[in-house]
């Protein structure tokens, strides 16, 4: 009965602690996805995510990102060469940044999807090495235009 109680003091003086380092491991991360979306996407896209009017689209609360992130990772590793419209047109294309590690893209995803108020999922690097293979430029013809 000893061994129980010290078992179960124990455990209840690490599990909150240990429950801690995890919580702050997760926002360390978090923290370092926004910086990685900060460096490589906030100069267009804006640190808010709100975009820039009619050359760059917004992110934040983006159906078209949200509903299919998939193509957000071929926009990134293979780039967007036509005008986009989402709600709006927007003229600005996007070149590939496929120098980025499978790593980095998922954690950039991983940001985008889960900030500003989004509960967007996750996306993992397995994916993204995926999508580095089978991808290509994404093309978007708008016979109105």
């Amino acid at each position: 009965m000893r061994y129980t109680r010290r078992s179960l003091v124990l455990a209840l003086v690490l599990f909150p602690l240990l429950a801690g380092f995890r919580a702050s491991d997760a926002s360390a991360q978090v923290e370092a996805d926004e910086q990685l979306y900060e460096i490589y996407c906030g100069v267009c896209h804006g640190s808010d995510g709100e975009g820039v009017e009619r050359a760059f689209p917004p992110l934040v609360e983006s159906r078209f990102l949200l509903e299919n992130p998939e193509r957000t990772v071929d926009i990134i590793l293979h780039g967007l060469l036509d005008p986009i419209r989402v709600d709006e047109f927007y003229e600005g294309a996007m070149p590939p940044v496929d120098y980025l590690s499978d790593e980095q893209v998922a954690a950039i995803m991983n940001y985008v999807l889960n900030a500003w108020g989004h509960d967007g999922g996750t996306v993992t690097p397995e994916q993204v090495e995926e999508r580095r293979r089978v991808g290509e430029p994404v093309r978007f013809r708008d016979p109105n235009r």
